[in-house]
């Protein structure tokens, strides 16, 4: 079976000192038996204040556009400025 996704809703914040932009995203996925289910993905991830490096958070799957939203904005809203911050090579 192909799955096919569509974009709902993109994001686009900026973290000083970084001289680019964090960008996300959410897609919605219809089920055969008409279910949707939301997954969001961030362009970077962040990390590096315990000295346990980088906290890489993968795609995440909600059963709700506002439930996939909230839990995007928990993960970006948690970006410092000391942290240190990667590309997800996924997005």
């Amino acid at each position: 079976m192909h799955s096919i996704g569509e974009v709902v809703r993109q994001f686009e914040f900026y973290v000083p000192p970084l001289s680019h932009a964090i960008r996300g995203k959410i897609v919605k996925y219809l089920s055969e038996d008409g279910r949707a289910r939301y997954t969001w993905s961030i362009s970077h991830h962040y990390g590096g204040r315990s000295g346990a490096g980088v906290y890489f958070q993968g795609y995440l799957t909600s059963p709700s556009l506002d439930e996939a939203e909230m839990d995007f904005r928990a993960y970006a809203e948690s970006f410092v400025p000391d942290d240190e911050v990667k590309p997800n090579e996924d997005f």
